[in-house]
């Protein structure tokens, strides 16, 4: 009984926030949209695998951007605060479950 209360809890934990927000994740898709169509017009593997790896960095920008973001809103200054318990709190509040 304990087992089924504890897989409950974890999955009222996993799905109450997402990391990345929804509009972080259509910008990271418009930009997947506009690599892939400057992508193809590359002449050479080299080039064409630039074009991915810049896009890369941009997607992880965005997402970084879009997760500070989100944690502000939700009040939370995990990187900021220097008090050990605040972290833990924030990370179980924005980690997924365990």
């Amino acid at each position: 009984m304990d087992n089924l209360q504890y897989i409950r809890e974890t999955m009222e934990r996993a799905t109450a926030f997402t990391g990345i927000s929804g509009r972080g994740q259509v910008a990271i898709g418009i930009t997947a949209l506009a690599t892939a169509l400057i992508s193809a017009q590359q002449k050479t593997f080299k080039g064409w695998l630039m074009v991915w790896v810049a896009e890369a960095v941009i997607a992880l920008l965005i997402a970084g951007w879009s997760m500070d973001r989100k944690a502000r809103a939700q009040r939370c200054r995990c990187s900021q605060d220097r008090d050990a318990r605040s972290r833990l709190v924030c990370r179980r509040r924005f980690s997924p479950a365990q």
